[in-house]
């Protein structure tokens, strides 16, 4: 039985997120959260970019368009 899940394996909408999150631990699974590593220089506009790609590739992945 898989004890572990991993944040990104959980549906994103907020409502859908709080249940899984709940039903996984009532369940006893180790939930983990990936976290990026820490920007010392505060480097904004390369996480600007980044955002900005990873909510194109989620409305592709969405919508299933290109």
């Amino acid at each position: 039985m898989r004890t572990h899940l991993a944040l990104w394996q959980l549906p994103l909408r907020a409502d859908h997120l709080e249940k899984s999150l709940e039903a996984a631990i009532n369940a006893g699974c180790e939930v983990t959260v990936p976290i990026r590593p820490l920007d010392l220089l505060n480097d904004v506009t390369r996480k600007l970019c980044v955002l900005q790609k990873q909510k194109a590739a989620t409305l592709v992945a969405r919508d299933g368009c290109c």
